[in-house]
């Protein structure tokens, strides 16, 4: 069995069938919507709202069974949020993934991580079983906090508002840009409107009012882990032992950050977005992949109402560099099993690359296009390209690729005009890399005909054994991924395409390649 962990369609959860690799469903009337079922109204009535409560959004981990296996609030209900709940049984992450004393957000970022580095493929929805998959629901339930905490105490100001933190204060002021004078005096229950001195209980009704609290800046929350520096006479929200206090501009970084790009960063101190002020609470700095910032809250916002989500300075995706490696392995890997129709073959456009603006011509591709100069695949179509030298220059391309010493990542062509030698170029690469072995190999067979080495690497990944259209695309694929397994392990190459197969099959069904 050369494919081990990619199951068969009959093993496929049934909802999963329904999706396609992007995590997307087709719904009968052809909507799309980020989830696995849709439901047009919340399964189960909330409860009604009691005195000073709220409605909170309530995160629900359970197995395919619809086990309960974690639950976890999020935040107040509000428009930022509201889309959520549309949510149900919603496949997040494989359960390897799962892990009780981390919070939801933590176990994406982990399985980010994965698809960054290839060790989980992006098409993990369809390659694992539905009893090896957590599943998420979202819920409106009432509590007790404000639109940015899950909080039951409201502080006092010296101004006589009681707010439950320092955005809302300075939202009931009129204020955005910068947070008004908050010096709290007191605090109140929400329970039993009890005003009290900063205590972490209430006096009298014992109501746990917060997990974490700091009485000098008027933040507490249930479920956000933060601390006061002292030097920094701030807030920060994560665990103390993960940030180190910088003298040079007086501010905290984390420690897996670059403390001199952290430094240097300091000079744009306003989102992109909203042009308000970064702090390192609720409107904490988040940097893109293409090194701009923005609020995470209006990056979230961003990207639930624009479905492209670029960065509003530079057009580049706005995401992470863990979610942009991690769509860079996406995009490459379909990019190598699509095939070029025999009819477009010979139709050159001229691409720029967002990322270092190089201007290039290349045959005409259905996902898009891979800059040469850069690697980048955040390319856009400007134009046709109307020379007759456009497969002379693409070739010029790749012979720069090389001549960096890097793998060029090809495009299918199974039916090459004169010139189109892509697959050809392929497939030598394998040849190039395991001479020696391939010319033991032919000594064994038994043949009147020297067979050519490019047919013993065919054989060996079982390429023209299945069906050229997938067994090159498997192959193509193995490449684009740099898979050279060193020549001892050499038969993992044969493990491997057979792998790609599966996958090539499950895009095909899918209708991806199109």
């Amino acid at each position: 069995n050369f494919s081990p962990h990619i199951m068969s369609e009959s093993e496929y959860s049934d909802e999963s069938m329904h999706e396609d690799l992007f995590g997307e469903e087709q719904n009968e009337d052809n909507s799309e919507y980020s989830g696995e079922t849709r439901s047009t109204q919340q399964s189960e009535e909330a409860e009604p709202l009691g005195k000073n409560q709220v409605y909170l959004v309530e995160a629900i981990l359970m197995d395919s069974d619809h086990k309960e296996l974690k639950k976890q609030l999020l935040c107040g209900l509000g428009e930022e949020s509201n889309h959520l709940l549309k949510i149900q049984h919603k496949s997040i992450f494989p359960k390897q993934f799962y892990d009780q004393e981390l919070t939801i957000q933590q176990m994406e970022q982990k399985l980010q991580e994965a698809l960054s580095d290839g060790s989980v493929r992006y098409h993990w929805r369809n390659s694992t079983k539905a009893k090896d998959l957590v599943y998420v629901s979202y819920k409106k339930t009432p509590g007790y906090g404000c639109k940015h905490y899950v909080t039951s105490c409201q502080f006092k100001c010296q101004c006589g508002k009681f707010c439950g933190c320092p955005y809302c204060h300075e939202a009931s002021f009129g204020l955005t840009d910068s947070l008004h004078d908050f010096k709290p005096v007191s605090i109140k229950c929400l329970k039993c409107e009890f005003e009290q001195e900063f205590s972490q209980k209430c006096s009298n009704c014992d109501e746990q009012l917060f997990q974490q609290g700091c009485f000098k800046c008027g933040f507490s929350s249930q479920n956000v882990k933060f601390f006061h520096c002292n030097q920094c006479n701030k807030c920060i929200e994560g665990l103390q032992q993960n940030f180190t206090h910088c003298q040079k501009c007086n501010k905290c970084y984390e420690n897996t950050q670059n403390h001199e790009a952290v430094c240097q960063a300091q000079n744009a101190d306003v989102c992109q977005i909203c042009q308000a002020e970064f702090d390192q609470m609720y409107l904490k700095r988040f940097r893109l992949c293409c090194g701009h910032d923005l609020h995470q809250s209006c990056l979230q916002n961003l990207q639930q109402n624009d479905k492209d989500h670029k960065c509003p300075t530079c057009r580049m995706p706005a995401q992470t560099k863990t979610e942009n490696a991690a769509e860079y392995q996406k995009f490459i890997s379909l990019y190598a099993m699509t095939e070029i129709p025999q009819y477009k073959l010979g139709q050159f456009v001229q691409v720029e690359c967002l990322k270092c603006k190089e201007k290039f011509v290349k045959q005409w591709h259905p996902k898009g296009y891979v800059c040469f100069s850069c690697g980048s695949v955040n390319c856009s179509e400007i134009g046709k390209y109307e020379g007759e030298d456009g497969a002379e220059l693409v070739k010029q391309q790749y012979a720069q690729i090389r001549a960096r010493g890097e793998i060029p990542i090809y495009p299918l062509i199974l039916f090459p005009k004169e010139g189109y030698e892509e697959m050809a170029d392929m497939i030598q690469d394998y040849v190039e890399k395991y001479k020696e072995y391939w010319i033991e190999c032919r000594k064994k067979v038994t043949s009147p005909f020297e067979m050519p080495l490019r047919e013993m690497v065919n054989a060996y990944c079982l390429v023209r054994d299945i069906d050229d259209h997938i067994g090159f695309a498997a192959l193509n694929l193995c490449h684009v991924r740099k898979f050279f397994p060193t020549q001892e392990k050499l038969m993992d190459l044969a493990y491997e395409c057979a792998n790609c197969m599966q996958e090539v099959k499950e895009v095909r069904r899918l209708g991806l390649d199109k």
